[in-house]
């Protein structure tokens, strides 16, 4: 269900919509250790989503130092979402609702 969503303007006239998309439950599980390693914790139907669309996710509360979460748009309206961790051991990653955001071009 796609919100309302907030218009940005660059600083060339550059317009994107920043808009919530959609949410995905994510278990506590364990992340791969190793700096190319990394973990798809969850993935989101996210209606609109496309290649090249930038996403940033919202984590439900701390993560462990050095986790790295992220998303990215993994097929047309689907967007995965990961956890990097480049440190020697294994980590956890907190489980809850991840709050998944698209920013769309607008050109």
């Amino acid at each position: 269900m796609p919100g309302k969503g907030l218009t940005l303007i660059g600083d060339r006239g550059t317009k994107a919509r920043l808009r919530i998309m959609s949410g995905t439950n994510v278990e506590a599980g364990t992340v791969s250790c190793g700096a190319a390693a990394r973990t798809a914790l969850g993935t989101v139907t996210v209606t609109g989503a496309a290649f090249g669309d930038a996403v940033l996710v919202g984590v439900p509360e701390a993560q462990p130092t050095s986790l790295f979460i992220h998303g990215e748009v993994t097929a047309v309206n689907t967007v995965t979402v990961y956890g990097l961790n480049p440190t020697a051991g294994a980590l956890s990653a907190t489980a809850g609702t991840y709050k998944v955001f698209v920013l769309k071009n607008l050109r």
